[in-house]
């Protein structure tokens, strides 16, 4: 209900309401610094007053009140500067007396000095009026307070501190240093007092000594709210963190009865008498902590159920009460007063109807004479005047910007503002016009093409927009014709569109608006605001060393293992995604990554993300990520700042999540390579896939990298390649295993590394028993595997069987003899990363019987012979051939050993290149001459090797 269909109820009401306008148990800011307030003034008779012509009127008598009461600095502004004994000037300090009365004295200040904690809070009467309407003299009255309350150090309630940063938000006031004062007096407040919790507490405690109720929460809750204005001013300083601290305070204290001074529970009562502090200031005390939950984020949970406190406490007058309820004779002006500013900066649009019926309260109980707010006694006192008409203004239509949720930024280079109005009133609307301003951090992003009109103004209308230059702007909308005007309560007036100018905090501000009635009357309108933007169009620094490495121990037993993510992030936030070597819709092509038609590293995605790409839970550098599917993962890290702002990554290398060779339980893997590990490869061993492994699970060699951290390259066959993989982590991965092993086999080789067969008779006599013994030979040291193919003619010799010669045998090792016609295919590892063979000596023996005289033809073919690092070692090849388009290219330039050494009469280098580039291979001697260039040209990322057959450029040895 509005004051248009109310009057007749007000005016019905108004003896009652104007007897009882107020308990009057005035609240003051809190000072250290003295005290000023009257604490119970009891009231007696009738309070004077009329029906005002609704609530813009009301603000602006209350502002020229404001401005006569004022011991002003400038001279005269208001009229009010009388001289002559009987009204003596005022002592010309920009504030305002405690208490007047009239009769018999006049409106003007008196002869003392000015409360030093009545300036804030009487000034922002001035301040939202000079919203409605820019009058001269109001910021004449409003720049004096303010360079008094920033030259003198005891003047910094909070509401000193709000309107100072307030007023320096204005367009019209250049530069920074109001807002700079308020800085300056906040700081220097908190610091006295060890921070901001150290301050709400004693503010607290000092309170609640003598008034153990709402007065704390009141006091307290400005503060939060100038904590968070300058969070806003000044990011990154600790003043949200100080908010936080204050309504943590003000929370404990009146939900957690930590003291329990005000309890929002308990003080919920009513004593006609005023004889229980405990209920004094309820509703004060709940816009209060009101505030201080809104402003800072914390415990907003209970926001609606306090807002429930104020409207279970609001009169049929529109006013709200002192104490908990509704109370016949407890209608209060300060009550109302705060509660109007309360709900109108919380969510003004939802309570439009009980702020514009506290708007119409307050006007209808003021004096119609002075524009002030008289007690039955005759007093009045310019801060509840100030607050009136600083709630009133809440009761009119206003004109807000709606601030966007992320910043100008790469990702969001134009961003959206909308223009909104929350009307105050019922009249019919027909017209607005709203000036704004952009910083110079910000422009339109399309010029006038940004402005565009909303839907608030229906049918036919005219939509015009100018540029008035230096960032400022017109929009100006009319209906046309019938039907004349709109009364919806709320509604989109325009948007505009803004982007990047110059990077820092972009503000928009609207400078004033016009609204227009069918019959082009004004209806009372403010614009709020402004609004700041943060302009931030620089990424983080890229992250390029985003490293994966894969948990080799303490992950359980369920088959898949960590992952550890290393990186350097720069940013505010960081996120993590993953994605397998496999489809490009996530499909992991484990295990058999090359059988895979269309498999292949995934690319580095455009962020966000998308398919195969997966967010993980990693954000900071050393955390573990756990896949639960069996593959080959590869990682982005990218750095996020607070605007949105995105670095690049680099790619991983691809990092297995599961250990190669852990087979067994077959289907359910448990993270070790043990012996029942090795007993399902001997299960298999020598057969094709899938027949030997119908899981796919044995079949994991080669590897890209030749270890069991590389990527199988798998071949279909259960066989030498896979018995080295698995011996390679036998007992080392998952639990703790053997130590290595090393083997001697007693003999003292030189050379070149190869297999040979032990002395045999060229010929053979039927019957006869033959045993084949095969040598390993050469500067023998870390082999860990041997593999070789032993031929025979079947017509002479039968196979008997075949083992390994000793002391292999009495190691951990792994053997196979897979005979087949004419041949025996023998392979043999010792178990456990690191372990080796030094040394020459017998590896094999086979037995065999003579079926008929004859020549048995032995040979040996197919040797190969693997390190502990899975290369070949016998000279017969370089390393494990892989295909270039699958071959991970090494992350540093290494030049490795040569083995054999000493060598005779060749021996073969490695070394590995990251990148692609020119290479050159040279041999010196001692003396630093250059003997044989082996290489110099162009080669491949990736591991290579050369032979050297010990000559130099000539030929020489």
């Amino acid at each position: 209900m509005r004051w248009t269909s109310r009057i007749l109820f007000l005016i019905a009401c108004c003896a009652i309401s104007f007897a009882t306008a107020d308990a009057s148990h005035i609240a003051s800011p809190f000072t250290e610094d003295g005290s000023f307030a009257p604490q119970v003034r009891p009231m007696s008779g009738a309070d004077s007053g009329r029906l005002r012509e609704g609530t813009e009127a009301a603000v602006f008598a209350g502002a020229d009140y404001l401005v006569a009461m004022q011991a002003d600095v400038t001279d005269d502004n208001a009229g009010n500067g009388i001289d002559g004994a009987e009204s003596p000037e005022d002592p010309d300090d920009a504030g305002w007396d405690w208490e007047l009365q009239s009769p018999p004295d006049p409106f003007h200040h008196s002869t003392a000095a000015s409360p030093k904690n009545l300036y804030g809070v009487t000034t922002l009467g001035l301040y939202y009026a000079y919203l409605l309407d820019p009058r001269p003299a109001y910021f004449t009255a409003m720049k004096d307070a303010a360079d008094k309350t920033v030259s003198e150090p005891l003047i910094r309630t909070a509401s000193d501190l709000i309107y100072l940063m307030l007023l320096d938000d204005l367009p019209e006031v250049p530069g920074t240093t109001y807002q700079d004062a308020a800085r300056a007096k906040y700081d220097a407040r908190m610091l006295d007092y060890g921070g901001a919790a150290g301050w709400a507490a004693y503010v607290r405690d000092a309170r609640g000594a003598s008034y153990p109720n709402g007065i704390i929460a009141w006091d307290v809750g400005p503060y939060v709210r100038a904590a968070s204005m300058l969070d806003a001013r000044y990011p990154g300083y600790g003043y949200a963190a100080d908010a936080l601290a204050m309504a943590e305070v003000l929370w404990q204290d009146s939900f957690n009865d930590t003291p329990g001074y005000f309890d929002v529970i308990d003080d919920a009562g009513y004593d006609p008498l005023y004889g229980n502090v405990n209920y004094w200031w309820y509703n004060l005390g709940i816009t209060g902590l009101i505030d201080a939950f809104s402003y800072s984020g914390s415990h907003t949970e209970e926001i609606p159920w306090l807002i429930s406190r104020i409207t279970d406490s609001q009169h049929p007058s529109g006013a709200i009460g002192f104490s908990y309820g509704v109370h016949e004779g407890d209608e209060d002006w300060q009550s109302t007063g705060y509660a109007a500013m309360c709900l109108g900066a919380y969510d003004g649009a939802a309570y439009r109807e009980e702020v514009g019926a506290m708007a119409d309260y307050m006007a209808a109980t003021q004096d119609p004479a002075s524009g002030g707010w008289l007690y039955s006694d005759g007093t009045h006192l310019p801060e509840v005047a100030g607050e009136c008409v600083s709630g009133s203004y809440f009761g009119t239509s206003t004109i807000s910007m709606v601030a966007p949720t992320t910043c100008v930024a790469v990702a969001t280079p134009c961003v959206t503002v909308p223009f909104d109005i929350v009307r105050g009133d019922e009249a019919q609307m027909r017209a607005f016009s709203v000036r704004f301003t952009l910083s110079p951090q910000l422009q339109l992003c399309d010029g006038l093409a940004s402005i565009t009109q909303g839907t608030y103004l229906t049918g036919l209308t005219s939509f015009q927009k100018v540029d008035n230059g230096g960032g400022s702007y017109t929009v100006d909308c009319a209906i046309l014709g019938v039907p004349c005007g709109v009364t919806t309560p709320t509604g989109n007036l325009f948007n505009i569109q803004v982007e990047a100018a110059s990077e820092g905090t972009g503000t928009i501000g609207i400078d004033y608006v016009l609204l227009r009635d069918c019959d082009n009357a004004p209806i009372s309108a403010a614009g709020t605001g402004p609004i700041s933007i943060t302009v931030d169009m620089t990424p983080p620094t890229p992250v390029t060393d985003a490293a994966a490495v894969q948990q080799k121990t303490g992950n359980g037993a369920d088959g898949t293992t960590g992952i550890v993510l290393t990186f350097t992030a720069s940013g505010d936030a960081t996120e993590v995604y993953r994605a397998p070597y496999g489809l490009a819709d996530g499909t992991s092509a484990y295990p058999e990554y090359d059988d895979m038609a269309g498999a292949g590293i995934p690319a580095i995605p455009s962020y966000p993300p998308g398919a195969p790409w997966e967010l993980t839970s990693v954000v900071t550098s050393g955390e573990t990520d756990e896949p639960l599917e069996r593959g080959l993962w590869y990682y982005v890290v990218y750095s996020l700042d607070l605007c949105g702002n995105v670095s690049t990554s680099n790619l991983t290398a691809g990092t297995l999540n599961y250990h190669l060779g852990d087979v067994a339980p077959i289907g359910t893997p448990d993270n070790a390579v043990e012996t029942l590990d090795i007993s399902a490869l001997g299960g298999s061993y020598g057969m094709t896939v899938p027949y030997g492994d119908p899981d796919n699970i044995l079949d994991v060699g080669p590897t890209t990298t030749h270890t069991p951290d590389g990527m199988p390259l798998t071949d279909s066959q259960v066989e030498f390649e896979d018995l080295v993989i698995f011996a390679m982590n036998y007992g080392q991965v998952g639990f703790t295993g053997d130590l290595p092993q090393l083997v001697s086999l007693g003999g003292e080789g030189i050379g070149r590394i190869g297999l040979a067969l032990g002395p045999v008779s060229g010929r053979v006599r039927a019957g006869q028993i033959l045993t084949a013994s095969i040598f390993l030979r050469g500067a023998v040291e870390d082999i860990q595997a041997v593999r070789t193919l032993l031929s025979y003619d079947p017509a002479v010799l039968s196979y008997e069987g075949s083992s390994v010669a000793d002391p292999i045998s009495q190691a951990t090792h792994f053997f196979k003899g897979l005979p087949a016609q004419g041949a025996i295919d023998l392979g043999m590892a010792l178990l456990g990363n690191g372990s080796a063979i030094e040394g020459e000596g017998a590896v094999f023996m086979a037995r065999f019987r003579a079926l008929t005289n004859g020549d048995p033809a032995l040979a040996l073919s197919g040797t190969k012979i693997r390190d502990t690092e899975n290369r070949e070692a016998s000279g017969q090849g370089t390393i494990l051939p892989i295909a270039p388009a699958l071959r991970q290219a090494p992350t540093d330039y290494r030049l490795g050993d040569a083995r054999p050494n000493p060598f005779n009469p060749r021996t073969t280098i490695f070394f590995d290149l990251p990148e692609a580039g020119a290479v050159r291979v040279q041999v010196f001697d001692v003396s630093g001459r250059v003997v044989r260039t082996l290489i110099d040209a162009t080669r491949t990322a990736g591991a290579h090797s050369v032979e050297w057959d010990g000559t130099d450029d000539m030929g020489h040895p």
